[in-house]
C-alpha cells in the first residue's frame, strides 16, 4: 500500500503519476524513493517529506552543537593567549593507563601546563559534579598536566564549586567568561600585571618564576602554588680603601681594601656569621614537622645575610635593569629609608672603630644608588598544609624550603645528609621521602594513611 508523500493520502493500487487527492507528481528516481520500512516509520500517515525534514533537522542540530563547542574553545583560547599562554586545541595525549585523552585546550606558560575543558550549554543548564569528576579523572591520568580549568558559558552548582575547589580545579563560569572577554577586547585583560619595573641598579635574576615554583615530586598535582611574591630589597655596597700608619712612631704603613654592606631599609651594617649554615642544618624549618626552635627566625636571618653579603661581593650589578612582572606573582619594591650620605658616614665610623683609623685615612668609592636584590617568597598548599619557600633570585640560593626535606629524617639533616621529599600524601598533604611514603593504585599515601 502506498501513500502520497505530500498529503499522506492513500494511493490506488498500481502505477499512478499523480496523487488523486492533491495532484502531487509521483515521478522520482528509484534510488531517491524513500522506503518507509527501512526508515522504521511507525506512523503510516507520516509523509516522506516529513522524514527528510527530520533527517536534515537532526544533522543541523548536531552540527550546531559541535560549532557551539568550537566557538567556546576559540574564545577561551583567545583569553589564555592574551594572558601569556601558548595554546593547542584538541590535543590528544596518552595517559599512564595507556588510554588516549583529548584535551580541548592545552595551555603552557613557564612551568604551568594547564588542561582546559570547555562546555557550551543551554542557558538553563547547571554544570554538576559529574562533569568535573570526569574531567578530574582525565587529568589525573596525565602526569604532564599540573593544573586543570573547566570553562562553561552557564553556571556551576554550589556542590560543584566545593568539589572543584577541594580538587584544585579552576572554574570559569559565564559571568567571568564575559568579563574576561570584554577586558580582552578593550585591551585591559592582564595589562596591569604585565609591565616591567626598571631599577636604577640591581643584581640580575638567575632564578625565574618557573624555577622558583618547581616541585620535584612524582605527584606535583597534589600541591598547588598558593601565592608567589618577588620582594625587592635595597642595599648599599661601599668599597673602601684604608691607608694608615701604625706603631708608636707611626712608622708602619698599612693598606687595606674591602667592601661593607649596609641594609638601606634599616641601616644595619651586615657582618658575616661563621658556621651559621652548618647550625641551620639541625633546625627543622618545616611546617610539616610541627616544631620551630625559638631562635629559628634569627638563624634564618643570619643565613640570609651571609648570602646577601656574598652575592653583593661576587655578582656584578646591572644599571637600568628591567625586572619582569606578570600576573603569576606579586612584586613588592621597598624604597631606601636610609640616605646614602648617612650610610656612608656610618661605614666610615665603623672602620675607624674597628681599625683604629682616622676619618681622613679612609676613602670610599663614590656610589650613586642602592642595589636591589630580589627574593622569591613562595607559599605552597597541599591539603591542610602550607609550605614556605624562600630563595635569592640572583644566585639561585634556597634560604628555606619547607617542602623539600622529609620531616622523618631529622637526624639525617643534622649529619648534613639531605633526604629529599619524593611525593605528597594525597590524604594529609604531608611531603615525605620514598622511604616514608607508599604508592597505592597510582596514588601516594604516608604510612599513617596508607
Amino acid at each position: 500500500m502506498k501513500f502520497c508523500p505530500e498529503c499522506g493520502f492513500r494511493l490506488p493500487v498500481g502505477a499512478t503519476k499523480f496523487c488523486t487527492n492533491c495532484g502531487k507528481s509521483l515521478w522520482t528516481r528509484e534510488s531517491e524513493t524513500p522506503n518507509l520500512f527501512q526508515a522504521k516509520v511507525t506512523n503510516p500517515e507520516k509523509s516522506f517529506q516529513s522524514l527528510e525534514e527530520d533527517k536534515v533537522k537532526g544533522e543541523f542540530q548536531n552540527q550546531t552543537i559541535h560549532s557551539l563547542g568550537i566557538k567556546l574553545e576559540e574564545t577561551a583560547e583567545q583569553i589564555l593567549k592574551c594572558i601569556g599562554y601558548n595554546t593547542e586545541r584538541r590535543k590528544k595525549l596518552v595517559g599512564n593507563s595507556g588510554a588516549v585523552h583529548e584535551i580541548d585546550i592545552l595551555a603552557k606558560r613557564q612551568s604551568k601546563i594547564l588542561a582546559v575543558e570547555c562546555k557550551n550549554y543551554g542557558e538553563d543548564r547547571i554544570v554538576g559534579i559529574k562533569e568535573i569528576r570526569d574531567f578530574q579523572s582525565k587529568i589525573q591520568d596525565l602526569p604532564q598536566i599540573n593544573e586543570g580549568m573547566f570553562v562553561t558559558n552557564t553556571k556551576f552548582s554550589s556542590e560543584t564549586e566545593a568539589y572543584a575547589n577541594h580538587n584544585q580545579i579552576t572554574l570559569c563560569d559565564g559571568e567571568q567568561l564575559k568579563n574576561d572577554f570584554y577586558l580582552m577586547n578593550i585591551g585591559r585583560l592582564g595589562s596591569s600585571q604585565q609591565d616591567e619595573i626598571v631599577l636604577d641598579l640591581a643584581l640580575p635574576m638567575a632564578m625565574n618564576y618557573r624555577e622558583a615554583t618547581k616541585l620535584e615530586l612524582v605527584n606535583p598535582m597534589a600541591a598547588r602554588i598558593l601565592n608567589a611574591t618577588l620582594v625587592l630589597n635595597p642595599y648599599y655596597a661601599f668599597k673602601y680603601k684604608l691607608d694608615m700608619k701604625k706603631g708608636f712612631f707611626r712608622e708602619e704603613k698599612v693598606h687595606e681594601e674591602g667592601v661593607y654592606i649596609v641594609d638601606a631599609l634599616t641601616g644595619e651594617i651586615l657582618t658575616r656569621k661563621e658556621n651559621i649554615e652548618y647550625k641551620s642544618k639541625s633546625y627543622p624549618f618545616f611546617t610539616k614537622s610541627g616544631t620551630h626552635p625559638k631562635d629559628s627566625e634569627e638563624v634564618l636571618a643570619d643565613v640570609e645575610k651571609n648570602h646577601i653579603i656574598k652575592d653583593l661581593k661576587t655578582i656584578k650589578p646591572k644599571a637600568k635593569y628591567k625586572m619582569p612582572q606578570t600576573e603569576e606573582y606579586a612584586v613588592i619594591k621597598r624604597e631606601s629609608q636610609v640616605p646614602l650620605d648617612a650610610a656612608c658616614r656610618m661605614v666610615k665610623e665603623e672602620i675607624m672603630e674597628e681599625k683604629d683609623a682616622k676619618y681622613d685615612e679612609i676613602k670610599i668609592d663614590d656610589i650613586v644608588s642602592s642595589i636591589y636584590i630580589s627574593k622569591w617568597v613562595i607559599n605552597i598548599e597541599a591539603k591542610d598544609n602550607t609550605y614556605t619557600r624562600e630563595a635569592l633570585a640572583a644566585s639561585n640560593t634556597i634560604l628555606i624550603d619547607e617542602i623539600a626535606l622529609c620531616p622523618k629524617e631529622f637526624f639525617a639533616r643534622i649529619m648534613a645528609v639531605d633526604k629529599q621529599t619524593y611525593a605528597i600524601c594525597e590524604r594529609c598533604g604531608g611531603a615525605y621521602c620514598s622511604k616514608h611514603i607508599n604508592k597505592v593504585n597510582n596514588s601516594y599515601y604516608c604510612k599513617d594513611h596508607r
